[in-house]
């Protein structure tokens, strides 16, 4: 299990989100040995500003050799 929390400024330099303002966020991520050779794992992703957000989630499952 792995988790960040973060709260950056958002410049007007930043391609991306071109406007001033703030902005939040935070990952959280989890992983589950099901069996010797097999583990699951998902990850979450959420970061917002001042009217926008992005968020993601993602799972899967790793075989062990």
């Amino acid at each position: 299990r792995s988790d960040e929390g973060f709260h950056l400024p958002v410049a007007g330099g930043n391609l991306y989100v071109p406007r001033a303002g703030r902005s939040t966020g935070g990952s959280i991520g989890a992983a589950y040995r099901a069996r010797p050779w097999v583990e699951l794992h998902g990850a979450f992703y959420r970061d917002a500003g001042d009217g926008w957000r992005e968020q993601r989630a993602r799972a899967g499952a790793r075989l062990l050799f």
